[in-house]
């Protein structure tokens, strides 16, 4: 029977599965750097690491990538957790990958389930022409890690599983990087047994059509499709409590021009109003108290470290009457605008 993969507890905002970072963790340890005064100065929980099914804050996770990249002093520090993480790790997941039946299988799983190791990753088909093959895109949503290292790490994981499971070793037709040289291109071809390509616009790796459709010898259709519906129910609900970041993205988005409406966020989500509601709802928030805590937010950030007059502050807040810009800094800080950012002077001193 496959693992179960329990539902992920509530958290607004992108995350990363823990049982990823462990892993991450894992590798630090093969440099001789010990992982858990890392994870603090991250702001991220240790003790989670017992709880492989938990999430940390995808924050907090990029940068844990940067400081270990800068601990260990390799730049390629995701190919070695890419080359290292067992497929095990990633629980319901990891046994569809290791009972898949084919080359194919295994990179529509990929394609289908990575978000659940991270909620802005993205993985996608893409068929050129000019290539009798295959060719898997990655991408993630709201900026990257360090030198890429996640995507690198996701790229050397699915080239040694496809190892892995043919029994053999298989080599891509071409890989390429968005990553700049950093003087370790080398070890990138010797892994991947390709010339890598580097400071290209893609993370990509591709295969000829002969390797994809390759049946495995360890295929169990069975325990693939079980573990495949496993990963589904889990990616749903994990999607289900994602639409508090997507809300709160699209708020941000929307007071660029003016105050946020609950019908436009409604219609990029393609909801109804009532549905996002219910669904903000459920997940402890309304519309009026997400757009609340982002101005209260923006509006303590602008006033501390900006030189941004009162005025301005509250247009792109969404005010477009000032007195109410005062008014809600009186019930957000207890003051008014001038005086609360008079007090970040005074912190200061």
């Amino acid at each position: 029977m496959p693992s179960k993969m329990p539902f992920p507890t509530k958290t607004a905002g992108h995350s990363v599965l823990v049982s990823w970072v462990s892993s991450i963790c894992q590798t630090a340890r093969g440099y001789g750097v010990d992982p858990f005064p890392v994870l603090a100065k991250c702001g991220l929980d240790a003790r989670l690491l017992h709880m492989p099914d938990s999430r940390f804050p995808l924050e907090g996770v990029r940068r844990l990538w940067e400081e270990l990249i800068q601990a260990t002093g390799d730049p390629l520090f995701g190919l070695q957790v890419g080359r290292e993480i067992q497929a095990s790790a990633l629980q319901g997941l990891g046994l569809a990958m290791i009972s898949c039946g084919s080359l194919s299988d295994l990179m529509m799983i990929m394609v289908r389930y990575c978000r659940i190791i991270s909620t802005t990753m993205r993985i996608n088909f893409d068929h050129p022409p000019e290539l009798k093959g295959t060719k898997l895109v990655l991408s993630s949503d709201h900026g990257s890690e360090h030198m890429n290292a996640a995507r690198l790490a996701i790229l050397a994981f699915i080239y040694r599983q496809a190892c892995s499971l043919s029994q053999h070793p298989v080599k891509p037709v071409g890989v390429t990087l968005s990553m700049a040289d950093c003087g370790g291109i080398s070890r990138l071809d010797d892994y991947f047994q390709v010339s890598v390509n580097t400071g290209c616009e893609k993370d990509s790796i591709t295969f000829s059509y002969a390797d994809t459709i390759e049946p495995y010898a360890g295929a169990n259709p069975r325990l693939m499709d079980m573990s495949t519906s496993v990963a589904g129910r889990y990616l749903n609900h994990l999607n289900h409590l994602d639409i508090v970041s997507r809300a709160d993205t699209l708020i941000q988005e929307e007071l660029k021009t003016g105050e946020p409406r609950l019908q436009a966020v409604a219609d990029k989500l393609h909801l109804s109003p009532r549905t996002l509601q219910r669904r903000l709802r459920e997940n402890g928030h309304s519309f009026n108290s997400l757009l609340d805590s982002i101005r209260h937010d923006m509006a303590h950030n602008l006033l501390m470290h900006s030189d941004l007059s009162i005025t301005e502050i509250g247009f792109r807040l969404g005010f477009s009457d000032l007195s109410n810009f005062i008014r809600a800094c009186h019930r957000w800080f207890g003051c008014t605008p001038l005086q609360h950012r008079g007090n970040s002077v005074l912190i200061s001193i």
